[in-house]
């Protein structure tokens, strides 16, 4: 995942708590994953969006974590966290920020979790790269608390096509986890993936992205995170595309006047294009099938889109 800082130790830790407190359907509730932190949620007015911090209380055995978060951008009460299901969860971008908050305090728990982290450097550029670095990890950890491991495997482990969007973005709501945090799990998984489960003929060939309804240019595709599993690493010409340029409109890769993101109404679209590595870009041709979640094309809504070959 990095090259200077060692998550593995962390990751490990998030995939054992999120596998510990998910129910059986793999929803994680907030209030069961910020008792296993010993963590407080406090609710109150904030200039940033959560934070987290550490208090001694007399009448606690031991210090405790506060994860805070602004109340004015959720307005809930602590009665909607503790009573939080699957059927009525909390916003996902605050289940998010709780998760993120609570990833970055084990690099700061070793007496409890045994991890220990480098200090980051005192260099002006080295210190917010290690940051910059921190931060993209820790988004990344937090998508591990949020869809565990195993039902992760149960997902991946089902015969019928794991990767049809329809299927992600249900699978996103019954979650309760956001678009990006979906991809980046994906993405995590890979390198964990035991029983070969993105080896089956259903889970190969195919890549999932993020794209954004705007009122100037229509569809565009944001630059990460995307989640890419082609056979040889040969990726179709959309990706390759992307991965070079953030916001990328999608007129510029699409021609088909029918398809959603170039003005229709059709949510699919086949058609051939070249396919490569990103050092020989056109390596060969490929036919491909490009899905997009149905959002309402509001500006400023997200949505899933993926790309699988079908020759």
């Amino acid at each position: 995942m990095s090259e200077r800082i060692d998550f593995a130790p962390l990751a490990r830790a998030c995939d054992e708590i999120a596998n510990e407190v998910a129910e059986s359907s793999g929803f994680v509730p907030m209030h069961k994953l910020l008792s296993r932190f010993r963590a407080r949620l406090i609710l109150r007015p904030l200039l940033v969006e959560g934070m987290l911090g550490k208090t001694t209380e007399p009448e606690a055995d031991k210090s405790q974590w506060i994860v805070l978060i602004d109340s004015e951008k959720y307005p809930k009460s602590d009665t909607d966290v503790a009573q939080e299901s699957a059927q009525k969860p909390l916003p996902e971008r605050m289940r998010f920020t709780i998760a993120h908050e609570l990833a970055h305090s084990l690099a700061f728990r070793y007496d409890e979790f045994e991890i220990r982290l480098q200090h980051a450097p005192r260099d002006g550029q080295a210190q917010k790269a290690f940051v910059r670095e921190m931060e993209l990890g820790t988004d990344r950890l937090s998508s591990r608390l949020l869809w565990p491991q195993r039902a992760v495997e149960t997902y991946l482990g089902d015969e019928r096509d794991p990767f049809s969007v329809k299927r992600l973005a249900r699978l996103r709501r019954e979650l309760a986890v956001s678009r990006y945090a979906l991809i980046y799990r994906l993405l995590t998984f890979k390198g964990q993936d035991e029983r070969g489960l993105l080896s089956r003929s259903t889970a190969q060939n195919v890549g999932v992205g993020l794209g954004e309804w705007t009122a100037k240019e229509g569809a565009i595709f944001r630059k990460r995170p995307v989640f890419l599993n082609f056979a040889r690493n040969v990726i179709p010409e959309v990706f390759l595309k992307v991965m070079k340029q953030n916001g990328l409109p999608a007129r510029s890769v699409f021609k088909d006047d029918n398809f959603v993101l170039c003005g229709g109404n059709s949510l699919e679209t086949e058609l051939f294009c070249a396919g490569g590595l990103e050092s020989v870009p056109e390596a060969e041709r490929m036919r491909i099938r490009v899905e997009v979640e149905e959002t309402g094309n509001r500006p400023r809504g997200a949505f899933l889109f993926q790309v699988r070959r079908v020759d």
